[in-house]
């Protein structure tokens, strides 16, 4: 660096930030863990519920192949996304607001779809609630700091 130039230091990861990464990541740990639990046991459990009529398809083989498949991808991307978290990443800022946009939607669109009573439509609140809270902590001054988001670069 040259005499007289600014040093440009990154800012302090905040500790919500270290929070959310750790927790994604040991989800990530996990998660594939279940969705290669799920597809090994599969085949056993289609057995053992063949005569359950319309909700069948919950049981099924290839339901339990689907769902533990997209365990995989999901915990191996929370794991990525997690560690580019921790190092401040602008494309884990970018991923994280996306991903919990869409597991808001997702996840209250469901919640209430499949049985809207008092219980479902409580927790869908709380989980949107959550949700928003962090996209929120998210756009907090420090936290886009930490990202590079916001801040105006030179040209060299």
């Amino acid at each position: 660096m040259e005499a007289g130039q600014p040093s440009i230091t990154k800012p302090k990861r905040p500790r919500g930030i270290t929070v959310l990464s750790v927790l994604g990541i040991i989800g990530g740990i996990f998660a594939p863990i279940m969705g290669l639990f799920l597809m090994i046991i599969s085949p056993y459990l289609a057995n053992q519920h063949n005569d359950l009529g319309t909700i069948s398809i919950l049981f099924s083989a290839p339901f339990h192949y689907a769902f533990g498949g997209f365990l995989v991808v999901e915990g191996v991307a929370s794991f990525i996304i997690s560690i580019g978290m921790l190092r401040g990443r602008k494309w884990a800022w970018k991923t994280s607001i996306v991903l919990y946009l869409i597991g808001m939607t997702v996840g209250s669109t469901l919640s209430i779809w499949s049985s809207p009573n008092l219980s479902n439509i409580i927790s869908s609140g709380l989980g949107a609630a959550i949700g928003a809270l962090i996209i929120y902590y998210f756009y907090r001054p420090h936290v886009k700091s930490y990202f590079g988001i916001g801040i105006p670069t030179t040209g060299l």
